[in-house]
């Protein structure tokens, strides 16, 4: 008898729980423990080792899994979207990424939630923007036709990775 009990009926609990989810999983702390998540990470994760502690930044990966029916897939994209707002919301820097020969590109999925992306993580140049992106630097990143630079700006970049 949870709050969340009615989660499968309830579209706008589902990108709620994301948010929290979210939230807790960047916060991380004593606390967490308590927390939702701590409860359903063997659900949400396919692999976790380690504490939950507070992150410094978040590397986001999205594909869309295979079978899924309409309804899953509705479902998914309302808890990812709720997902990054939490972690947005608690201010740590999250990057999208994809690989060069990703197909369905998610850089236009990753841009509209507002945070930045790097497309070429399998190149040099890739993992460069992205050391730079989990450091503040914004932006779209990569060699794809979606991104604003292959680099961040570096000579005017005021954080250091």
């Amino acid at each position: 008898g949870t709050h969340y009990a009615t989660l499968a009926e309830s579209p706008a609990l589902i990108e709620r729980f994301g948010e929290l989810a979210g939230r807790q999983l960047v916060s991380g702390g004593q606390l967490v423990s308590r927390e939702l998540l701590s409860r359903v990470r063997g659900s949400l994760f396919s692999a976790f080792d380690g504490q939950l502690t507070r992150l410094e930044g978040l590397v986001v990966m999205r594909a869309q899994p295979a079978g899924m029916n309409a309804q899953q897939s509705e479902a998914a994209a309302l808890f990812e979207s709720g997902l990054i707002a939490g972690l947005s919301a608690v201010g740590v820097p999250a990057v999208g990424v994809e690989l060069r020969g990703t197909e369905a590109s998610q850089i236009p999925w990753y841009k509209e939630k507002g945070i930045s992306s790097v497309d070429d993580l399998d190149a040099l140049a890739g993992q460069t923007a992205l050391v730079y992106a989990l450091a503040g630097d914004h932006g779209t990143f990569g060699a794809k036709a979606t991104a604003d630079s292959l680099l961040p700006t570096l000579t005017s970049s005021t954080t250091q990775p």
